[in-house]
């Protein structure tokens, strides 16, 4: 409930005014992802029709993986903010996305150790919301942090933020 009020004063929204936003945000950006991956098979297909190098192909398949996997994480935060299928409401992801990831890791000036390699240095950099390391290039928010820090899916990891 706090977390409601806070953003109707801070955006001037109703939450349902916001909910409405942010699916409509949402699908527009799953459209702009499908038009890419699109693209980028018709770039593979080409480049495998005029055999060009297999690392050209290898390049574009990998970065083709990347916005799959963005395309499934949209798809999944839509449905949690439609309420089906994940069977996951819309304030218990807002609670989700509230935790800070000083409650996982020692922060000290917005600098941290990766978790997810041996550091000598802190190379984990927090701005906001986001964290980046760049030692093992990990970039995203709390979310993607639990998720690949505690082997979770989507689902699981707002269940265990939440």
């Amino acid at each position: 409930m706090e977390s409601q009020n806070a953003l109707r004063k801070e955006n001037g929204m109703s939450p349902e005014l916001l909910l409405t936003s942010s699916k409509l945000f949402l699908g527009t950006m799953l459209s702009e992802i499908d038009n890419k991956i699109n693209d980028l098979y018709a770039d593979y297909k080409q480049d495998f029709d005029n055999n060009e190098e297999y690392v050209n192909r290898l390049l574009l398949a990998e970065t083709i993986a990347l916005w799959e996997k963005q395309r499934a994480r949209v798809k999944a935060q839509l449905r949690v903010l439609d309420g089906n299928e994940l069977g996951l409401y819309y304030r218990k992801f807002e609670r989700a996305k509230l935790r800070k990831f000083e409650e996982f890791i020692e922060v000290r000036k917005n600098k941290a150790s990766c978790p997810f390699h041996e550091d000598k240095h802190p190379s984990f950099s927090i701005r906001g919301e986001k964290g980046h390391c760049f030692s093992c290039g990990f970039h995203g928010d709390i979310l993607d942090f639990i998720m690949q820090k505690q082997g979770l899916d989507f689902k699981q990891a707002i269940n265990f933020l939440a």
